[in-house]
């Protein structure tokens, strides 16, 4: 146990630095607000989908959490097999428009995706954000430069064709939630967690260390902007 205990100080002092937000007032004016209602969705690998002006009007309009596996109609010769329930995986593409509710400037904000399966790649306003290969985990983007004062897209290419790559049924796309905060300002996907808060943790006053665990779900809705 006291193994244990030691292995988990290290692993919260070790998430501090890129982590660090002053606590305090901002703390109280931290939101939270979902980001599943309103996206458009479509099978296939259009090319341009990551541009904010692409034209995305026809494709499906859907409200997240998403499984497109599901949707399909189990083929014995589907490429995931029997691990993979026979259900059609490939590749598919989201995006939403939205503008940010009116606040405070000067404050972080963050896109959070709570699940995606698998080999997504994040978007904002064209800018390309990042990759992320793994599908069962959480994970994040700052976007706060990346902002407009009109309308903003997200747009995000989930990639599940190279099967069969587990051993159990995974679902494909944006199978759980996706959130966006303002303050301490999370765009955070509505699962429970915890959020680490540093004060004084400059090299020369000690750093106090407060801990939050978040639950329940997220306070707002973030509504599509067309």
């Amino acid at each position: 146990m006291k193994r244990s205990a030691t292995v988990h100080r290290i692993w919260l002092a070790l998430m501090v630095p890129g982590m660090l937000m002053a606590a305090g007032p901002a703390a109280a004016q931290r939101l939270r607000m979902s980001m599943d209602p309103g996206w458009r969705f479509t099978l296939g690998d259009p090319a341009g989908a990551e541009r904010t002006g692409f034209d995305d009007r026809m494709w499906r309009r859907l409200d997240l959490p998403h499984d497109w596996s599901s949707e399909g109609t189990p083929r014995e010769d589907a490429p995931a097999g029997g691990r993979g329930g026979y259900f059609p995986t490939g590749i598919g593409w989201y995006r939403k428009a939205f503008r940010l509710p009116a606040g405070p400037r000067n404050r972080q904000v963050r896109l959070e995706f709570d699940g995606v399966h698998m080999n997504s790649d994040v978007w904002i306003n064209g800018v390309h954000l990042g990759r992320r290969p793994y599908g069962y985990a959480s994970f994040s983007y700052d976007i706060t430069a990346h902002l407009v004062s009109g309308v903003n897209v997200v747009a995000l290419r989930v990639d599940n064709s190279l099967q069969p790559n587990s051993r159990w049924y995974t679902g494909s796309g944006l199978y759980r939630h996706v959130c966006k905060g303002r303050g301490l300002a999370i765009l955070r996907a509505t699962q429970p967690g915890t959020l680490v808060l540093t004060a004084g943790a400059d090299g020369v006053r000690p750093a106090t260390m407060r801990v939050q665990v978040l639950r329940g779900k997220a306070t707002d809705m973030i509504p599509p902007a067309r």
